[in-house]
């Protein structure tokens, strides 16, 4: 039975799913978009600015770059993948950041 458009479950049900790395932890995070926009990540539920694109709200409010978009029919395989990049990435970037520091 498909959802009433006008329900709380509907305008709730996630639509998107952002990968990116965290700025700080070099940890690969997720975030979760919901239909209404609002974006669930670590930090709770953040409802992005008025026209302001969700992939940008992630950058800025969750602190991630790298960020991967996958529509969340595709989460169990494209978004591993995307996950699986990204957390080969990170770990390239925390070598970088460990030799930067010792070379200090």
């Amino acid at each position: 039975m498909a959802q009433d458009r006008n329900t709380n479950a509907h305008r709730r049900e996630y639509v998107r799913v952002h990968y990116g790395i965290h700025v700080d932890t070099l940890e690969v995070k997720s975030v979760w978009e919901q239909r209404d926009g609002g974006l669930s990540g670590e930090y709770g539920t953040h409802y992005p600015s008025h026209g302001s694109p969700a992939r940008l709200e992630v950058m800025l409010v969750f602190h991630l770059t790298d960020v991967k978009t996958v529509p969340i029919q595709l989460v169990d395989t494209t978004g591993s993948q995307a996950a699986a990049e990204l957390k080969e990435k990170a770990a390239q970037m925390r070598a970088e950041r460990k030799n930067n520091k010792e070379s200090q």
